[in-house]
């Protein structure tokens, strides 16, 4: 194809979000290929491949040194035309950096709200506003998120949500189900989680029985699973840790709820409801 591009991607996300980006992006017909530099193989995706950067990347004071010229190499290699991170740490200094030596356009995607508070800080958050700057895409997961770098004087933000296979993602044929609720997403503060315990410790007065489903991991699993046993839950509310087959367990549950802080339309609460689930959101 003749406007067909190839891009570089520095972009490390956990399993399922990783896919939730890309695949759309595969499937776009102008794009020919995309390589993600980055330390370990990930899922397979058509039109995708992986360079694997060396153990030495590790390292983050390497990666740091090391990746940019990796990935600079991999677009003349490969005459690329975009480069594309996702998360600011390390990957968008690392694109950055990369287009510098190559005068390559590069797009950054925003993956959580840690990013807001770096750039907003007067001295600290300095070089990651020239980062987002020079971008030519900034995209974001949501129109608050937007809002506010709109606010902070950037023209560049755009709102991309992720997208799901709604032929995958059905209704159960099953009227019985093992959980009355569940939760699926990752286990880090700005989800929520204690929000939805509290619920859960009125419910259960009523309803002693109901049973709730958490599934996912993140830095805060032991101290749900902690706070969840001093709670007196253990017997109403299980932890399944990361599931690569969402919808089946979709599928084990009547409602699906999350309640976080901050956040665009997640690829979990988009499933749900195609899967014709009642669900309760934030």
């Amino acid at each position: 194809m003749k406007d067909s591009i190839t891009i570089i991607s520095s972009s490390r996300m956990g399993p399922g979000t990783f896919e939730a980006k890309f695949i759309p992006l595969s499937k776009v017909q102008q794009v020919d290929k995309i390589i993600v530099a980055r330390k370990e193989r990930g899922p397979e995706i058509s039109k995708l491949s992986y360079h694997v950067l060396p153990s030495l990347c590790k390292n983050p004071f390497l990666n740091l040194l090391i990746t940019p010229f990796i990935l600079a190499r991999l677009v003349k290699k490969h005459k690329a035309r975009l480069l594309l991170a996702y998360h600011y740490i390390p990957h968008f200094y690392l694109v950055y950096i990369a287009a510098k030596f190559t005068g390559t356009p590069y797009i950054l995607g925003q993956t959580g709200t840690d990013v807001h508070r770096l750039a907003a800080l007067p001295v600290r958050g300095w070089f990651i506003r020239r980062i987002i700057k020079h971008a030519l895409f900034f995209n974001v997961p949501g129109s608050r998120s937007q809002k506010r770098w709109n606010e902070m004087g950037f023209d560049n933000v755009h709102v991309l949500h992720s997208t799901i296979d709604t032929e995958r993602f059905i209704p159960s044929i099953s009227d019985t189900k093992e959980f009355d609720f569940i939760y699926i997403g990752r286990l880090e503060v700005y989800k929520g989680l204690p929000r939805i315990f509290n619920a859960m410790e009125e419910l259960v007065k009523i309803y002693p029985d109901i049973k709730m489903a958490v599934v996912g991991y993140g830095s805060l699993e032991e101290e749900l699973k902690t706070e969840v046993r001093e709670r007196g839950l253990s017997g109403n509310i299980s932890f399944h840790g990361f599931q690569k087959d969402t919808r089946a367990w979709l599928h084990k549950a009547r409602i699906f709820v999350m309640a976080s802080d901050n956040e665009g339309l997640p690829c979990a609460l988009m499933e749900a409801m195609s899967c014709g689930m009642v669900c309760i959101s934030s």
